[in-house]
């Protein structure tokens, strides 16, 4: 990425990218949130598409404009809610995102410091599972 260097999204989010004088399209980012200098994005491609031919013709190296990110189909970790994510065909790419998302250090933040001052000392013999509320939200 060139302008901005950095791109600060959430998981599920998309951008739209103009390619004629009224003519734009929606993409779903596959990237992680925390490799903001680069993203990835899932495109529908249908042969002979406007904007599939568009996209075919890109060169390395060449600007893409776009606007975003947008879109509010992002998920909170904290809300205590089990989540239950349902999608097909290009619906999936937000939830794919989201599942994708790593776990972020200041999701664990608080149990490592209580891991790791004088507090545990006499935690012995349990599992805490440290993973940000990834278990909880996502129970086999």
């Amino acid at each position: 990425m060139v302008e901005p260097a950095e791109l600060d999204f959430e998981a599920g989010q998309w951008i739209s990218v103009p390619f004629g004088p009224k003519i734009v399209r929606a993409w779903s980012m596959l990237s992680s949130p925390i490799r903001r200098r680069t993203i990835t994005l899932a495109v529908d491609v249908a042969p002979g598409g406007m904007g599939s031919q568009w996209l075919r013709a890109l060169k390395p190296g060449d600007p893409v404009e776009f606007k975003g990110p947008t879109g509010g189909f992002t998920f909170n970790r904290a809300d205590p809610r089990r989540a239950v994510f349902v999608a097909e065909e290009i619906g999936i790419v937000p939830v794919r995102s989201i599942l994708a998302a790593p776990i972020l250090p200041e999701d664990v933040a608080e149990a490592v410091l209580f891991l790791a001052s004088d507090r545990s000392a006499k935690t012995t013999g349990c599992t805490i599972t440290v993973d940000g509320g990834v278990k909880d939200a996502f129970p086999r």
